[in-house]
């Protein structure tokens, strides 16, 4: 018999399913803290990173602590401020400073250029009293220190001291090239005078040789610059190359030699007519007998009134000191002026 020919038997029957189960509620699971591995000797770290809760919290801190003291230190300064805003007057509000350009120097006056370039020259005026007051106008500054014209040095010319390298002549007359060059570029009105402020011990060649550049550049008439106690006086002349014959009412010669002066007067048709003696030998110390000379031009003022004319023939071994000397004692007395027009021939 095969299998699958007999019948199955009969199954028991199935027992009932058990009623499904609810689930049943569990607590929450609470976390367990897991313990740090405690690293090995070796490879334990030297410092340890705190904790990222615990660093907030320090941070936090801090914070609070600076917000607190600048707080602090606010207040504290804002009651200073108002304390010192009742104290002390309130302002004007100021606007933002605006850089200016420094103002230039005021200009100074002649009398303080004067006395600059008689610093900066190394000048020693030569003294007369009672030298007519001092007009300002061009000026020549010469001593042993510098030569200054125009208030800047003459190129060319270290002092004023004349050498011969630089002079030139000219109808047998010297001049100083570089002063005329310096003269004709400044283009001086022939109708103003020059000042001579210049040494008293230079020669009278060399005050004659500037004189005449400037002469050869449109000048006739110079200023010698004298001093007067603390005051600046001038002494005018006119620089003539030939005199010419004497003006009608005549004219007072005068001629310094080596051996002194000579002074007389002569008329119109240039004899002399002036009596006594005409000769002021020197004084006993070598110098010009000046108190002589003095006395000889009061007689002959009284003697021919009507002379106002003086001409002057200088000698060129005189000093300037000498020079003005003699053109002041032409000029003024004690009593007032003697001749008023001084003309001063080259040699």
């Amino acid at each position: 018999m095969k299998p699958g020919d007999w019948p199955d038997p009969p199954s028991a029957p199935a027992a009932p399913a058990p009623p499904p189960r609810q689930p049943t509620p569990r607590p929450a699971l609470q976390p367990v803290p897991t313990p740090m591995p405690t690293p090995s000797p070796g490879n334990r770290p030297t410092v340890l990173a705190a904790p990222r809760r615990r660093r907030r919290k320090s941070k936090a801190g801090l914070l609070i602590a600076i917000v607190v003291f600048l707080g602090a230190a606010g207040g504290g300064l804002a009651a200073w401020y108002f304390t010192q805003m009742k104290k002390a007057p309130v302002d004007a509000p100021t606007t933002d400073a605006v850089e200016t350009p420094p103002s230039p120097p005021a200009p100074k006056s002649f009398p303080e250029r004067l006395e600059a370039d008689l610093r900066q020259a190394g000048v020693t005026l030569p003294a007369f009293a009672g030298a007519p007051a001092l007009a300002e106008g061009p000026t020549l500054a010469g001593g042993p220190d510098g030569l200054l014209f125009s208030e800047g040095p003459v190129p060319g010319l270290a002092s004023a001291t004349i050498t011969e390298a630089v002079v030139g002549s000219e109808a047998g007359r010297e001049f100083v090239r570089p002063l005329r060059a310096a003269f004709e570029r400044a283009n001086l009105n022939s109708g103003q005078p020059l000042l001579l402020a210049l040494d008293r011990a230079l020669s009278c060649q060399n005050v004659l040789r500037m004189a005449w550049s400037a002469r050869l550049a449109g000048v006739t008439r110079f200023v010698l610059v004298a001093a007067d106690g603390d005051a600046r006086g001038g002494l005018e002349f006119l620089l003539l190359d030939q005199p010419g014959l004497p003006p009608a009412d005549g004219r007072l010669e005068v001629r310094v030699g080596r051996l002194g002066l000579l002074v007389n007067v002569r008329d119109s048709s240039d004899q002399i007519i002036s009596q006594g003696e005409a000769r002021i030998a020197m004084a006993a110390d070598g110098d010009l007998d000046l108190d002589g000379f003095t006395a000889r031009l009061d007689a002959l003022v009284a003697a021919h009134a009507g002379v106002r004319e003086a001409v002057l023939y200088p000698s060129l071994e005189m000093t300037h000191g000498q020079l003005l000397a003699v053109v002041g004692r032409l000029l003024r007395g004690k009593d007032g002026p003697r001749y008023p027009e001084v003309r001063v021939v080259v040699p």
